[in-house]
């Protein structure tokens, strides 16, 4: 997963999680900072709140662990998936790893 930019009319919360049976769905939020438009027309500008956001589901998990370990959570999750080249590069060496290993050298 990436970190996504998120915009919500409330405040979010810094950690939602939503228990669902065995499993737990996950977002964390940082940089929660309040904006507001630039109403170009003179009105009233409207207030919004920006955060740079990752989720994630996972077994059950008290929300107290997460808490405890929410920096590392965070950066575990915000790195992004590999792109498809680095893919096929796994792919490829991982070919060349079992031709070696059938192939006797």
């Amino acid at each position: 997963m990436a970190v996504i930019k998120t915009i919500s009319a409330d405040k979010p919360e810094k950690i939602l999680k939503i228990d669902d049976g065995a499993v737990s769905h996950v977002w964390l939020r940082k940089n929660i900072v309040e904006d507001a438009t630039d109403n170009e027309t003179g009105g009233t500008a409207c207030k919004f709140w920006r955060a740079d956001e990752v989720s994630f589901v996972c077994p059950f998990v008290e929300t107290a662990k997460i808490e405890k370990n929410f920096d590392s959570l965070f950066a575990k999750y915000s790195e992004g998936e590999p792109n498809v080249s680095e893919r096929l590069a796994a792919l490829e060496s991982a070919i060349l790893e079992i031709g070696d290993i059938v192939g006797g050298e």
